[in-house]
């Protein structure tokens, strides 16, 4: 994500503040993958490739939004969303949990979201009684979910690892008449899931690896919609800073030109 400055929720801090729903995913725009949790890889996979990625000595599964760094391709210049499933991670903004000790996590906002304000409009964040609002509490319970579910796809990725069923994936995506290359991915080998024993497949199966291992495989489908949104985003771009261009010539400024409007 962009920028933040994630802070603790208190009464003291926020009991008279409120947020403003999110209207735009300019937060997300610079992801190139979004952390998944196993229970919504079912969903994730009917809008983008999935992959893994090592992150702390460990295998996760990530919805693979970007080839290059700093870019997501499903994030449209003016903050529109353009995919069907948005993931957890996002739903959740301006908020999440941050562990303050082993196995203990408080609930913290971006600070520096834009959406945290003193006034009538938006989601209060506490109740007149101090209590947490109502909303408040669904987001709560929506992460609380979340951390309990990273427990088990953590699980479920050690026992993919385990029968040496992820391997490296040397990603070409076409863009135009180039192609690019995508380093750091991993995938399922398909054909050493085929070859598990009846009795690997049961555990993989309990320890829901199994599922996570085939819709990995069937989320390869939508590769191909990566080169032509590289394609689309740079042709925005484009049209972007022609029409800026345009902008600051046309203005009636004595003949002088001006680039004070692009600051």
């Amino acid at each position: 994500m962009n920028t933040a400055d994630f802070q603790i929720v208190t009464r003291d801090k926020h009991g008279d503040m409120r947020w403003r729903p999110v209207a735009s995913f300019q937060f997300a725009a610079q992801d190139a993958v979004a952390a998944l949790v196993v229970q919504e890889v079912p969903s994730a996979i009917m809008s983008f490739p999935v992959a893994f990625l090592i992150s702390d000595d460990r295998y996760i599964p990530v919805a693979l939004m970007g080839v290059t760094s700093g870019q997501n391709l499903f994030v449209a210049p003016d903050g529109e969303w353009l995919a069907d499933y948005i993931p957890a991670v996002y739903r959740s903004y301006p908020f999440r949990l941050m562990e303050k000790n082993p196995d203990e996590y408080v609930l913290c906002v971006d600070g520096a979201s834009g959406l945290l304000h003193r006034g009538i409009e938006g989601e209060r964040f506490f109740q007149d009684s101090g209590e947490p609002s109502a909303r408040v509490s669904e987001i709560l319970e929506l992460l609380t979910r979340i951390e309990r579910d990273r427990k088990t796809t953590a699980t479920a990725c050690a026992a993919l690892e385990k029968h040496g069923l992820i391997e490296p994936w040397p990603l070409t995506v076409q863009d135009g008449d180039e192609e690019l290359q995508v380093g750091g991915l991993h995938r399922i080998n398909e054909a050493s899931l085929y070859q598990l024993s009846p009795e690997c497949l049961c555990e993989l199966r309990d320890s829901a690896a199994l599922m996570l291992a085939y819709a990995q495989l069937f989320s390869v489908q939508h590769i191909h919609k990566l080169g032509p949104l590289v394609v689309k985003h740079a042709n925005t771009l484009r049209a972007e800073q022609a029409r800026m261009a345009d902008i600051s010539l046309s203005g009636d400024d004595g003949g002088s030109l001006s680039f004070d409007d692009l600051n």
